[in-house]
Parts: C-alpha cells; structure tokens; sequence
C-alpha cells in the first residue's frame, strides 16, 4: 500500500470512525493519560497487506506523532539488538538518579 492510498484510506469515514471509536475506549500507551481530540493511532501489525484491518488490538495511541516516532525508531533499533532497551532504561535510570528524580523543569 502506498502512502498514498494510506493517507487516502484515513480520510474515508470507516477510518474515521474506527478512530474515534478508539479514542474513546483507550488511554496513551506511553503516558496512560487519556487520548486527546488529536492523537497519533498506531499500526501495531506494519505488514502493508493489513492495513486496512481494523482490529483495535493492532493499535496504540499516542498523544504526541513525536512519542509515535519514537517507538518506531526504537522497533527498528529493537529487532536487530533486543538488548537495546535494557540499556536505555539504565541510560534513564542512571540519569533520574543523577538528577535526583528531578525534572529537568524543576532546576531554577
């Protein structure tokens, strides 16, 4: 399917629907907040022939496209080394116990 055809198929009304539908029974993926009016709906199953199902099991939302690009990049890491997110989350953890458990918004 080209991108076309998928940016076709995510203005017909069965999409639109599917997504509001979506909306309203899910939270953030990432963040466990709820689903804003404009979230990102992510296609769990990449396979291109699947597009078109819509099965809410195949899906994630996500309230930022910038969280949505972030998985993708980090599947794309993960499955040529699985063990890449053993050393993100010590990156994070090792960065949260420098910082105190800090956000960086919380320094003045």
């Amino acid at each position: 399917m080209t991108g076309y055809e998928k940016a076709k198929f995510r203005k017909s009304k069965e999409w639109q629907e599917f997504r509001e539908s979506f909306r309203q029974m899910n939270i953030d993926a990432l963040t466990c907040e709820p689903l804003k009016i404009k979230f990102t709906l992510h296609h769990v199953d990449l396979n291109p022939k699947n597009y078109k199902e819509l099965i809410k099991e195949k899906f994630l939302g996500f309230n930022s496209s910038f969280e949505h690009r972030i998985v993708h990049y980090l599947y794309s890491r993960y499955i040529k080394d699985p063990h890449i997110m053993l050393r993100l989350s010590k990156i994070i953890e090792d960065m949260a116990k420098q910082n105190n458990f800090k956000d960086v918004k919380n320094y003045k």
